[in-house]
């Protein structure tokens, strides 16, 4: 028995093994397939920035490659989304800065600057695109960072999306490409099972109410049946002794 529960655990090991590596696999996949010749918009995830408000190499690859698409005709608007921290952190403001010192125009350039996760990046560059009447986006950022900046977008509202990577595949990617597989089920977990447990939930409440009412109504009747067989014994009982006493 307890070689089997071994072998069962075992088994279920090589099966998560087996799907986190077939999910790295379509996340590298999915992420170096471009797609889309044009866009409403670019949206371009905030990344670290120097000491100095310069942005760091990942985050300059982006920008670059934003810039060279801007150039192209892709997009006439670039939305820059970062987060912003105490100490003058602002990635918005430097990805902007950096944008408008390689020309492209004030007027072009977005700034999000609530856009602390990937989650919440999806979130604002939805708000803005409703807010401008734009219905279409174009996704540029590293290749292992395109699947879930595409769910979070979806899960925002948008669907008309488009993706150009930034990067090539190398063996110093393996952090990120793990990071990315976790955070993604992480976002199914947090996106679609909570909240279809919690509707299964809510269905369930009136069924869960009828049945607690049908269990306490059978409760009381047992409990009334009961009293009234102990009534009926304590009944015999008084008229046994009656009978015995006349006697």
């Amino acid at each position: 028995m307890i070689r089997g529960l071994f072998r069962l655990i075992f088994r279920l090991i090589v099966l998560a093994v087996l799907v986190l590596v077939g999910t790295a696999i379509w996340i590298v996949y999915d992420g170096l397939n471009d797609h889309g010749e044009h866009a409403d918009c670019a949206a371009v995830p905030g990344g670290a920035i120097r000491r100095d408000g310069v942005p760091g190499p990942i985050l300059r690859a982006r920008l670059d490659h934003a810039i060279e698409l801007y150039r192209a005709g892709k997009f006439p608007l670039i939305i820059v989304s970062g987060a912003t921290k105490l100490g003058g952190y602002d990635e918005s403001a430097a990805m902007s800065n950096y944008l408008v010192e390689h020309q492209v125009p004030v007027a072009a350039v977005i700034q999000d600057k609530t856009g602390v996760h990937t989650s919440e990046t999806g979130e604002d560059v939805a708000r803005i695109m409703k807010a401008r009447h734009l219905n279409s986006v174009m996704i540029v950022t590293n290749y292992y960072h395109i699947t879930r900046t595409k769910l979070a977008l979806q899960l925002a509202g948008i669907h008309d999306i488009d993706q150009s990577h930034v990067g090539v595949v190398t063996k110093d990617d393996a952090f990120m490409i793990a990071r990315e597989t976790l955070a993604l089920y992480y976002y199914l977990g947090k996106f679609y099972v909570l909240p279809a447990a919690e509707k299964a939930k809510e269905e369930a409440k009136p069924t869960l109410e009828k049945v607690k009412e049908e269990v306490k109504t059978g409760s009381d009747k047992v409990e009334e049946e009961a009293d009234k067989a102990k009534e009926k014994v304590q009944d015999d009982m008084n008229s046994s002794h009656t009978n015995s006493t006349n006697k």
